[in-house]
């Protein structure tokens, strides 16, 4: 939100999440179960992607770059309006390195888990005033990613004690 002040331009329009969350428990069930399937579907699609251009390519190296130029323009829009083409497709193509990244060293499953936490934070308004309407469900979306955290942690113990072996004695 800075860059463009920094650049000397005006600053982005206010972003204005999705408030039908709010609305109740339904709606709120209905938007992570949106996100999920979104999440789903672009983290595969993802992944397929950069499959195909590897296999065209014959690099990752190739693969990653060309697919975080090309990706970037999928990314920037939606995501960041500005009357700066240019500056939304760089903070497009940030997006796409950032997620490559995860696709690549971690796999589908954690880029499908990445796509799941961008989408929730950015698709339900959260706040952290517990007088506001809409502070319980920004506080179950953050329990929900706080709990799909402490699982991930927990499987990729593969059954070792969770801190390790520092308190056993032997």
């Amino acid at each position: 939100r800075l860059v463009p002040l920094l650049a000397g331009s005006p600053q982005f329009p206010p972003w204005v999440p999705i408030l039908s969350a709010a609305d109740g428990t339904g709606q709120l069930v209905s938007r992570v179960l949106f996100s999920l399937a979104n999440a789903v579907q672009n983290g595969a699609l993802g992944v397929l992607g950069l499959v195909l251009l590897r296999m065209v390519l014959k690099r990752t190296s190739l693969a990653f770059v060309f697919g975080s130029l090309m990706f970037g323009f999928l990314a920037a829009q939606g995501q960041f309006e500005s009357d700066f083409p240019l500056l939304d497709y760089a903070f497009g193509v940030i997006l796409c390195v950032v997620l490559l990244i995860v696709a690549l060293r971690f796999g589908m499953f954690a880029t499908m888990v990445a796509f799941f936490a961008h989408f929730l934070t950015t698709g339900i308004a959260m706040t952290a005033d517990p007088g506001r309407v809409n502070f319980q469900n920004g506080a179950l979306a953050l329990a929900q990613l706080t709990a799909i955290a402490a699982v991930g942690f927990y499987f990729a113990r593969a059954g070792e004690p969770l801190f390790g072996n520092v308190l056993a004695e032997e």
